[in-house]
Order: structure tokens, then sequence, then C-alpha cells
């Protein structure tokens, strides 16, 4: 058995699920999941986006794109309206409420990425970065 495969995998599982707690509770403290925080995050960038495009860009099923967004919609975060062009597309847009929210879980999630990046220099964060990429099979760029 190549101990050095199993010990890449356990490592990325474990360095995700101690990226993915701190999201989750940094998230929490403005009353979204990091779910929604990424949604909410993908609209501030690129308002009027569907579910289908954020789950694109989140890389999560359009179910968990789709109950993001219903659930948003419901706390009056954001908006959906159909497309003047496409009738079963709703894009959405953040309300009021929702921009500050989105705001403010942008630059949490800044902090967290500090935090968790608290180790590494700068040339070993733009070589975590290169490798990263890398494995997910990206161009350098």
């Amino acid at each position: 058995m190549d101990r050095d495969y199993t010990t890449v995998l356990w490592l990325v599982k474990r360095a995700f699920s101690m990226q993915r707690r701190e999201v989750e509770q940094a998230m929490r403290d403005h009353g979204v999941t990091a779910a929604q925080a990424g949604v909410l995050t993908q609209l501030l960038l690129s308002p009027g986006l569907s579910s289908s495009d954020v789950a694109r860009n989140l890389a999560i099923t359009p179910q968990a794109a789709t109950v993001a967004v219903i659930g948003l919609e419901r706390d009056g975060l954001i908006e959906r309206a159909v497309d003047p062009n496409h009738a079963r597309i709703q894009r959405c847009t953040l309300t009021m409420n929702g921009q500050r929210i989105a705001e403010a879980c942008f630059q949490r999630g800044l902090e967290v990425q500090e935090k968790l990046l608290a180790h590494f220099d700068d040339g070993q964060r733009a070589q975590l970065v290169a490798l990263l990429r890398l494995y997910l099979g990206e161009t350098p760029g």
C-alpha cells in the first residue's frame, strides 16, 4: 500500500474540515451558513447570477445552490426576478441588507483565510496556491 497516497488524502481532508469549521463559525456570526455566505459573495461580485451559475462558480450541486437561494430569499437577503430573455431562468440580486451581510461575510472570510495561513510566509502561500491549482488540474495563472 502506498502510504504517501493515503497520507495526502488524509491531509487534504483534514485541511478541508478545519477550513470548513472555521468558515461555518465565522458566517454563523452573521446569521448565515457557509453555503449561503458563498452565494451572497458570488452575488456581491457578480450581480444577476442564476442559481445554476452560482452552483457552477461554487462547485456545489444545483440543488444545494437552490436551497441556499430559497433560504436567502425567504430571509430578505436576495431577490429573484425572471430573466427577460429566458422565462425559465431567475436572476438573483442582493437586497440592501443582503449587500451589507455579503460585504461582512466577504471581509470575515478574508480574516479566516489569514488565520488559516498564518504559519506561511508569502512565498509559501504562493507555492500552496500553485500546488493546489496543479492538484485541481487548473492552468497556472
